[in-house]
C-alpha cells in the first residue's frame, strides 16, 4: 500500500511540475520554449529507464525514498538555476557562453524527471504480478496532477506550484521510507516547501527575459506593478506608469496630449493600454484610424473583438449606439470590469462578454455595422523571429470569413496591423482578406491606409458604393493618412505624409490584389506570406528555407540574428535532444551484450524500427495525435 501511495503522490507531482514549468517558460522566456518541458521530461524518463536496465543495483527498493526526495530537491534547484541563469535566445548566435547556459538549463531540467522515472521504473520492476496495480496508481496520480494543475496554478501561481510539486515529492519519500527514524528528513523537506509556498521568497519569483516589456517596467522608477495574477494559461500584470503613451495609428494632424494610461501585460509582454476615461482629451478619438470607419457609419452598432482599451473609448467617443466587447482572457476581462472600473469608466451601453473570439464569431447571428478586431499584439520585428511558432486562431482565413459574416452585407470589418520592414505582417493580412473574400473583386471591397507604424484595413462584404469611397477618401485625407489601396486611388494621396523612399506598401498591395496568380506571388516573395488557416495557424511564421544561407552568413553580426526563423533555436534544441538521447539512452543500451543479443534476434529491420521509435519518444519527437492542437492563448 505504501508503494501505491508513493507512486500516486510522485506521479501527481511530476505532472504538476511539467505544467508549472510550461507556464514559467512562457513568462520568463517566450511561449514556444515551453515545448522544451515535454521533451526534457521524456528524455529524463528515457535516461532513467536505460540506467535501471544497465545497473541492476539502482533497482534496490531501499533507494525509492531517495529517488522521491531527490526529485523534490532537484525540482526546486533546477527551477532556480534556470530562472537566474537563463540562456539568451537572441545573443546565442554570437555569444558562445550562451551555449553553455543552454546546455546547463536543459540538463538541469531533465534531472528531476530522471529521478522520478527511476522511482517509477523501480516500483514497476519489483513484482511482475503487481505491475498492473502499480501502473494503475501511476495513472491515477498523473490524472490527478493533470486535472488539478490548471486550478492550482490559477489559485496559487506557477512558482508556488513548483514548490507544491516538491512538497508532494517529499510526501512520497516520507511514505516510501522504511525506517521511522529516517522519515524525519522528508518531513522537514515537506515543511520547508510548504513554508516557501506561503512566504514566497523574492529569489523564487520568475525573472522575465530582458527583452520582455515587464523587465523594462521593472527598471523604470516611475512604474509600479499594482496587481499580478495568473490563470491556467496566462499571467496578468497591471502596471501604473506615467510613461505609458500608446495610441496605435494616431493621425499626424493631432498635436495634443494623450490620456493617462495604465498597462496590462500578458506573460510579461503585449502591452495593452487602458486610458483614464475621465481625462480623455478631446480630439484623440477622432484622430484614431477607426474614426475613418465611424465617419461612414454614424450611431453604429459596434462589435469589438479583443478588449483594446483605446478602441473601446474611440467607439464611445465617435457616438456608437451600442458597443459589445468580446474578451477571451478572463484576467483581462476582470481587470477592465473590476480592478480598473474606477479608472476605465464606460457608459452602460458598453457590454463586455467573456468568450473566445472565434466561438462568439461562429455562434452569433447578429449583424453589426462595424466589426473591429483590436490590435492586442505588441510590435514584433520580423528579424527576430521570436514568435514564429506562436499559434493565432484569430488571424486565419476561417476566422476572417466568420468576421465578415458578422458584418453582414452592409457592415465594415476594421483592423490595424503593424508595418514591418520588409513588408510581411500587413501583406499576410491582405492575403488572408483576399482569401476570405473568395471570388469577389478585391479592389471593390478593401480600403487600406497607413501611418509610419501601422496599416488600417477597412473591408466591406458588399462592394463599396461611389459615395462611400468618396467619404472614406475624404476622411483619410483629413487625417493625413497615406492611402495604400482603395477602389479609387488618387496619386496625390499615396506616400505623401509618412514618406518612404518608394511606396512599397502600395505597390505590393496593388500587385497582390490584382495578380491572376497569387500562388506565384507567394512563391516569389522573399518571405512566407501565404494566408494561414486553422490547420496551420502560424501568422508570424515568415521564414523560408532559402533564407538559410543569409542567416548563416550573418550569424554573430546582428543583434537579432535569426531573420524570421525563430525555430532555428528549436532546431538547436532538437539536435541537443537527439544527442542526449543517444548518449543517455541508446549508447548505454547498445553497450550491454544482453540487449545486443535481443536486438540481433529480432532482425536488423525490426530492431531499427524499435530503436527509432523509442529514441523519438524519449526525445519528445513522437508524432502528436490528430486533434491535439494548441489554443490561441500564450501557453499550455
Amino acid at each position: 500500500m505504501r508503494a501505491l501511495s508513493g507512486m500516486a503522490l510522485l506521479s501527481a507531482a511530476v505532472l504538476l511540475l511539467q505544467v508549472a514549468l510550461t507556464r514559467t517558460f512562457s513568462i520568463a522566456q517566450f511561449y514556444h520554449f515551453a515545448f522544451l518541458v515535454v521533451s526534457l521530461a521524456l528524455l529524463g524518463f528515457g535516461a532513467s529507464g536505460s540506467l535501471l536496465a544497465i545497473f541492476p543495483k539502482l533497482r534496490n527498493p531501499a533507494l525509492s525514498a531517495w529517488y522521491a526526495s531527490g526529485f523534490a530537491v532537484t525540482a526546486v534547484l533546477s527551477y532556480l538555476f534556470v530562472n537566474h541563469y537563463a540562456f539568451d535566445s537572441y545573443s546565442i548566435a554570437y555569444d558562445r557562453e550562451q551555449v553553455y547556459f543552454l546546455v546547463g538549463n536543459l540538463l538541469a531540467l531533465a534531472i528531476p524527471f530522471a529521478l522520478a522515472g527511476a522511482l517509477i521504473g523501480l516500483l514497476l520492476s519489483q513484482s511482475a504480478e503487481r505491475a498492473g496495480i502499480v501502473y494503475g496508481a501511476n495513472l491515477v496520480g498523473s490524472a490527478i496532477g493533470a486535472i488539478t494543475a490548471p486550478v492550482i496554478i490559477s489559485q496559487i501561481g506557477s512558482e508556488e506550484t513548483i514548490l507544491l510539486s516538491a512538497a508532494l515529492g517529499m510526501a512520497a519519500a516520507a511514505v516510501l521510507v522504511d525506517s521511522m527514524r529516517w522519515r524525519v528528513l522528508p518531513a522537514v523537506g515537506l515543511i520547508i516547501a510548504v513554508v516557501g509556498m506561503v512566504t514566497m521568497p523574492a529569489f523564487f519569483e520568475i525573472e522575465p527575459s530582458e527583452y520582455k516589456t515587464l523587465s523594462h517596467f521593472r527598471l523604470n522608477p516611475d512604474a509600479e506593478i499594482i496587481t499580478t495574477r495568473q490563470n491556467a494559461y496566462s499571467r496578468l500584470d497591471i502596471v501604473e506608469s506615467s510613461t505609458i503613451h500608446s495610441a496605435q495609428g494616431l493621425s499626424m494632424t493631432y498635436f495634443g496630449p494623450l490620456p493617462p494610461q495604465h498597462g496590462l501585460l500578458i506573460d510579461g509582454d503585449n502591452l495593452l493600454p487602458v486610458p483614464d476615461t475621465s481625462h480623455f482629451p478631446e480630439g484623440v478619438a477622432d484622430n484614431l484610424p477607426a474614426a475613418v470607419a465611424y465617419g461612414l457609419r454614424t450611431e453604429a452598432d459596434v462589435l469589438i473583438l479583443g478588449a483594446g482599451g483605446m478602441d473601446i473609448v474611440a467607439a464611445v467617443e465617435n457616438d456608437a449606439q451600442n458597443v459589445t466587447v468580446v474578451e477571451p482572457n478572463r484576467l483581462i476581462y476582470e481587470a477592465l470590469t473590476d480592478d480598473l472600473r474606477d479608472w476605465f469608466r464606460l457608459p452602460n451601453d458598453v457590454e463586455f462578454q467573456h468568450e473566445e473570439i472565434r466561438t462568439y464569431a461562429q455562434r452569433s447571428n447578429q449583424d453589426y455595422d462595424i466589426v473591429l478586431l483590436s490590435l492586442t499584439d505588441s510590435y514584433r520585428p520580423v528579424t527576430s523571429g521570436a514568435f514564429t511558432l506562436t499559434e493565432n486562431y484569430q488571424m486565419t482565413v476561417e476566422a476572417f470569413e466568420a468576421y465578415l459574416e458578422l458584418a453582414g452585407d452592409d457592415g465594415l470589418l476594421v483592423l490595424n496591423r503593424w508595418l514591418q520592414t520588409p513588408p510581411t505582417e500587413c501583406l499576410r493580412t491582405l492575403a488572408i482578406i483576399l482569401e476570405a473574400l473568395d471570388d469577389r473583386e478585391p479592389l471593390q471591397h478593401i480600403v487600406v491606409f497607413r501611418t509610419f507604424q501601422t496599416a488600417t484595413f477597412i473591408v466591406k462584404p458588399a462592394p463599396f458604393t461611389t459615395e462611400e469611397v468618396d467619404a472614406l477618401l475624404a476622411n483619410i485625407a483629413d487625417r493625413n493618412y497615406d492611402l495604400v489601396l482603395a477602389p479609387r486611388m488618387p496619386p496625390d494621396m499615396i506616400n505623401q505624409y509618412a514618406r518612404l523612399e518608394r511606396p512599397i506598401y502600395h505597390e505590393l498591395f496593388l500587385e497582390l490584389s490584382t495578380t491572376a496568380d497569387r500562388d506565384a506571388f507567394y512563391r516569389d516573395y522573399d518571405f512566407r506570406i501565404t494566408p494561414p488557416t486553422d490547420n496551420q495557424p502560424f501568422f508570424f511564421h515568415f521564414f523560408r528555407w532559402d533564407q538559410t544561407p543569409e542567416i548563416i552568413e550573418n550569424l554573430g553580426r546582428r543583434w537579432q540574428p535569426f531573420g524570421g526563423s525563430g525555430y532555428f533555436v528549436l532546431l538547436v534544441l532538437l539536435v541537443f535532444a537527439i544527442a542526449a538521447a543517444l548518449i543517455l539512452i541508446m549508447i548505454p543500451v547498445a553497450l550491454r551484450r544482453r540487449f545486443r543479443g535481443v536486438l540481433g534476434q529480432s532482425g536488423w529491420a525490426e530492431s531499427t524500427r524499435i530503436l527509432f521509435y523509442f529514441a523519438a519518444l524519449d526525445s519528445g519527437l513522437a508524432k502528436r495525435e490528430p486533434g491535439m492542437t494548441r489554443t490561441n492563448e500564450p501557453s499550455l
